[in-house]
């Protein structure tokens, strides 16, 4: 499935330069239409990951697709697979746009990380350079960040001129408040000079807070508390550090549902009923002593996360692809079936392409409908101009519900033109009405050849003056009078007569009560 659907088409006779113009303005309108849609995706998200470069990126697509096919594309024997490609290419942009917005949307919570930020790269449409570099700079500082606080030499000043460079949209993420609250406390540790009796109270309780990865600033502790180089200071330390041992396991667990909750809370935006049906873990998790089954839960969630947020953005994605075509199924009477796959929580491609390709071979019926009515209808004016007698009352009416319309010929009134839509094209018979064919003479039935060749004639010069008006008639099978004519009982022609009769009253009728 693609962000706009179409089909080629041969039209003969037909200036090129008009074509090709054609062609490309078509491709353009879908094109603006596609980049449209991810505008509208993109009002009222004001966010760092989402930058203009975005529809920059498709502009450029489009201008180099539309530079690129020129008279020569046109004119080459590859002219449509080109066409395709290109095509191909550009929407599969649009396609990898639409699903890195849902994306980020989606994951752009308090709980970003790095692991996060490496996802938005790899989703990311290729072009958004800028968007790339943005994101990249972000996980450099986060990379920056996490080998100053490791480490033994860090230095606060460098930890803040990182934490400076943070855009705004970031700064109530919790990975940035946590490194600004340890680098509040590194900033502590260096000005601590044990001049306030809690001083040493305060760095011990900085030792249980702090995570023992932080090398920089669990050493920059124990060397302010040596400082005091007293035994009862190093055996506290000693105690502490005995004490946080004990206390790995309980800290690890905290981490662990911190990030349980944080995956949780994501899969209760894309999938409600999914998540409730994982309440049960996540309860167990929290209830258990376990370290691996609690990391088992955690990687089960990330895991049933992960899948459901592709199912997810497949489905978003999808459902702004229907969008483009909302007017069209109403215009084909389809409004219904298109809201109820709206309303679905999960779609897949073969169920909406399937659906576009319904809606577009409705739509293909009710333009060549109308083609076909304005052809009749001006079929009609011409042979009225030359003297056959057409009762157009309820003629197109009758025409499409599949029935027979008989015209009289100034050829006599036992000559008649039986008209029928028949696959999707026009049948036409010229007939005339006998009381017994067998009793014809060969005279008779020459004559009637005769009479079926001026016909013959009037429906060629019919078919020049349409052509003059731009409209062309195909004859897919066209009898000769001489190969074969058609008679046909009289009695039919009386059983027409009546039905014809019939309705004739019952519309005047109608006309009437109204």
């Amino acid at each position: 499935m693609s962000s706009f659907t179409y089909c080629w088409t041969f039209v003969g006779n037909k200036n090129l330069t008009e074509t090709l113009r054609e062609n490309k303005e078509f491709f353009k309108n879908q094109i603006d239409n596609s980049i449209g849609h991810i505008k509208d995706m993109l009002k009222n998200i004001d966010s760092y990951f989402l930058g203009e470069d975005l529809i920059e990126n498709l502009e450029k697509c489009k201008k180099d697709f539309l530079e690129k096919y020129t008279m020569e594309i046109l004119l080459s024997e590859n002219h449509t697979q080109w066409v395709d490609a290109q095509i191909a290419k550009l929407q599969d942009i649009v396609r990898k746009t639409k699903e890195y917005i849902i994306f980020v949307k989606t994951e752009l919570t308090d709980n970003l990380d790095i692991q996060t930020l490496k996802a938005f790269i790899d989703v990311l449409p290729d072009g958004a350079l800028k968007t790339k570099k943005k994101i990249q700079k972000i996980i450099e500082l986060f990379e920056n960040l996490e080998k100053e606080f490791k480490n033994p030499n860090a230095n606060v000043k460098v930890i803040k001129q990182y934490l400076n460079n943070f855009p705004k949209d970031l700064f109530n993420i919790k990975y940035y408040k946590k490194m600004q609250q340890y680098a509040e406390i590194l900033n502590t540790i260096e000005k601590c000079t044990f001049d306030n009796p809690s001083d040493i109270e305060i760095l011990k309780k900085y030792l249980k807070e702090v995570p023992s990865e932080y090398h920089g600033i669990i050493k920059k502790i124990k060397q302010k508390l040596l400082e005091q180089k007293t035994f009862e200071v190093k055996k506290q330390i000693e105690v502490e550090q005995i004490f946080k041992e004990d206390n790995l396991k309980v800290i690890k667990k905290e981490e662990i549902l911190e990030k349980i909750e944080a995956i949780f809370g994501k899969l209760k935006n894309i999938n409600l009923q999914l998540a409730e049906e994982k309440k049960q873990l996540i309860q167990e998790a929290k209830e258990t002593d376990d370290i691996l089954r609690v990391e088992l839960i955690l990687e089960d969630l990330k895991f049933s996360y992960v899948k459901a947020r592709t199912i997810y953005i497949q489905t978003e994605v999808l459902k702004n692809d229907l969008k483009m075509y909302e007017t069209l199924a109403e215009e084909v009477g389809m409004k219904s079936e298109f809201n109820d796959l709206m309303q679905m929580e999960i779609l897949h491609k073969e169920v909406v392409d399937d659906f576009i390709k319904i809606l577009l071979d409705r739509k293909r019926q009710i333009m060549e409908q109308e083609i076909r009515k304005v052809s009749v209808d001006k079929f009609i004016r011409k042979i009225r101009e030359l003297g056959y007698s057409v009762v157009e009352e309820g003629l197109m009416e009758r025409l499409s519900k599949g029935e027979i319309v008989e015209i009289r010929t100034p050829f006599g009134e036992d000559y008649m033109l039986r008209i029928k839509y028949e696959n999707d094209g026009i049948k036409i018979m010229f007939v005339r009405y006998v009381e017994d064919e067998g009793s014809l003479s060969e005279y008779e039935k020459h004559k009637d050849i005769s009479i079926a060749k001026k016909w013959c004639s009037d429906y060629d010069k019919i078919k020049q003056l349409l052509s003059q008006e731009g409209i062309l008639i195909e004859d897919k099978q066209r009898i000769e009078p001489e190969m074969r004519f058609y008679y046909l009982k009289k009695e039919k022609m009386e059983y027409a007569k009546r039905h014809q009769n019939i309705k004739s009253n019952d519309m005047q009728h109608r006309q009437r009560s109204v």
